[in-house]
């Protein structure tokens, strides 16, 4: 019983001795094994230790074993180091593998030389090392310190991947680049200052530093790449220098606590993705340079409600808005297109203006825009896409480019305060489901060209009042065009010469109520698309553009009856008698006249 206490006491003082720093000198590479047993019986006890003198592929596999990983990152050891000096160590060339296929080589701190060991929280760079090569620290998730010298000018991918206990980093000065993912996953990092001699933030490189606040970039870099800093989920502010010419897809993905940037001037695009996602910006400049958006930009940026879109933009990308806190947008005449998606479900968005420079608006552009009130699409668009105002439950006026040869697949359903609509003349069909859902709808024209309808087009229109359709023949018609319309009370005017056609039609012949747009047997003038009758002391003004007002003028030059209006037809009465001359002022800015004669 003595001899087994004796024995207990002596392993404990041999643990707590081993538990003191211990100092090392190698004077052979490969020998460090033998010196640290010089002191202590079981070199994995040791828990600090300072070393210097030249280190080979042996002695970084007995290190690796002493911080807890053997030669195969699935061999642990009972290896307790944790606080490693190495600032008078020399890395030296040797054919000795440390783990896998990796050597030494003069000057490098090894790739892989403690990925994965668990122990290690503290470790002071050799001052003679040029490089920290890849993987050099991979998952070594205890590290909580590293001091690195400034001598070093290059950090390898991956180097300091997933260290998620390293909590502040200095870089120095000597550094002028870091590789893809050097820091990502280093889950605790909460302070870094950069090297003020990178040239660029490589990809990945902050990716997931979710307790990273704050971060200058310096003056040196001009490049930031892609997922940068994506998931740096505390990540507040940011100041990037002017000198930062391009800004990599999603480099900024799910910063959710971004409020502001300011963008640096020399930037020319905004890539795919870049502030997908960032729920509390709310204030972004674009620079002036800046020429197109891409997709996903401004993805979820719920917050964001105000950005001035720049006059050198030529594009804005699909679903760059998409779900943004957006309330107005001016769009320059400089941009040519707006994609598919671009600012769905921005639902605090009031007003958009569009310049006559679009071309085409992608599908489902403004869909889920409720708050949107009216829209007016310029003569410059051509392709109007499917569902481009879906959904746009506050829309109640539209005025269409007379420039549109269809209305697409969905364009306006579910607009629900659209009291009505004209279809422009260059209009030749309408696609399925194109105002399906308007239950606000109160009258529609139908211009000449239409000769096509697809399926659905008006259905469960609930409040149809009036159809004024000018094609001479009835149009083709899909599936239940007029579904949950009111036939019998919806009232169908076509012209008088249409009416036999229209009454033997599929679908037309559906409405009870069928007038003529001139009543038979009235004389009246008609020029382009204008057309004047009389009848029982009325004037009677019809036109497939939308008429602003009417005056009636007598022979003298007087105005004697006059009329405002936003309809395609006006009955004016008067008291007058004999020849009137009648002018009509259209929405397009244009003034017709004819004369007429009251009996």
């Amino acid at each position: 019983m003595k001899h087994l206490f004796t024995f207990l006491m002596l392993l404990c003082i041999s643990i707590v001795a081993n538990a003191t720093p211990i100092m090392v000198t190698v004077t052979t590479a490969g020998t460090l094994q033998a010196e640290v047993e010089k002191q202590v019986v079981d070199y994995l006890t040791i828990t600090e230790i300072t070393i210097s003198g030249p280190l080979n592929g042996s002695d970084i596999l007995t290190l690796r074993k002493m911080t807890g990983r053997g030669y195969y990152a699935t061999n642990r050891t009972n290896g307790q180091l944790s606080v490693l000096d190495l600032t008078d160590a020399l890395i030296v060339e040797s054919d000795d593998i440390y783990t896998g296929t990796n050597k030494t080589k003069n000057n490098l701190f090894p790739e892989d030389a403690f990925s994965n060991c668990p122990k290690l929280t503290s470790i002071v760079l050799p001052n003679s090392i040029n490089s920290i090569e890849p993987n050099a620290f991979y998952y070594c998730e205890a590290l909580a310190s590293v001091t690195i010298p400034n001598s070093v000018t290059s950090i390898g991918k991956n180097a300091f991947c997933g260290c998620k206990s390293l909590v502040t980093l200095i870089i120095p000065d000597s550094v002028i680049s870091m590789g893809k993912n050097a820091f990502s996953d280093c889950s605790g990092l909460s302070s870094i200052t950069l090297s003020s001699s990178l040239s660029s933030i490589e990809e990945y490189v902050f990716l997931n530093c979710t307790n990273l606040v704050s971060l200058t970039i310096p003056n040196s870099v001009t490049s930031i790449g892609i997922h940068a800093f994506e998931n740096d989920l505390n990540l507040s502010s940011i100041t990037i220098s002017d000198n930062v010419k391009s800004i990599g897809q999603f480099a900024f993905n799910s910063c959710s606590k971004l409020l502001s940037i300011t963008l640096p001037s020399e930037l020319d695009s905004i890539e795919n993705s870049t502030f997908l996602y960032c729920k509390v910006l709310n204030s972004v400049n674009i620079p002036n340079n800046v020429s197109s958006i891409g997709k996903y930009s401004f993805y979820g940026c719920v917050k964001l409600a105000s950005v001035t879109i720049p006059a050198n933009m030529t594009s804005i990308g699909g679903s760059s808005f998409y779900g943004s806190g957006l309330k107005s947008i001016t769009i320059p005449n400089s941009v040519t297109s707006i994609g598919w998606d671009a600012f769905v479900n921005c639902i605090s968005l009031v007003s958009v203006s569009i310049p006559n420079s679009i071309t085409s608006i992608g599908w489902s552009a403004f869909a889920g825009c409720n708050s949107l009130v009216s829209i007016t699409i310029p003569n410059s668009v051509i392709s109007l896409g499917q569902g481009a105002f879906n959904n746009c439950t506050k829309l109640t006026s539209v005025t269409l480019s007379n420039s549109l040869t269809k209305i697409g697949i969905g364009t306006f359903s579910g607009c629900q305060k659209l009291s009505s609509i004209i279809i422009p003349e260059s209009v030749t069909s309408i696609e399925n489901y194109a105002f399906m859902g308007c239950t606000g709808l109160v009258f529609i024209t139908i211009s000449k060209n239409v000769a096509s309808m697809g399926d659905m087009v008006f259905a469960s229109c609930t409040n149809l009042k009036e159809i004024i359709c000018y094609p001479e023949n009835p149009p083709a018609m899909g599936e239940m065009v007029f579904n949950n319309v009111n036939k019998t009370t919806c009232v169908l005017k076509v012209y008088d010469t249409s009416l036999a056609s229209y009454s033997k039609a599929s679908q037309w012949k559906d409405f009870l109520k069928k007038t003529a747009l001139f009543p038979t047997g009235l004389t009246g003038l008609s020029t382009n698309n204008l057309r004047c009758f009389t009848a029982n002391s009325e004037v009677h003004v019809v036109s497939d553009k939308v008429i602003k007002s009417v005056e009636l003028v007598n022979l003298n030059g007087a105005v004697v009856d006059m009329i405002k209006t936003f309809s395609n037809e006006v009955v004016l009465p008067t008291a007058e008698k004999g020849m009137l001359i009648v002018r009509v002022q259209t929405a397009d800015k244009k003034l017709q006249t004819q004369k007429v004669i009251i009996q």
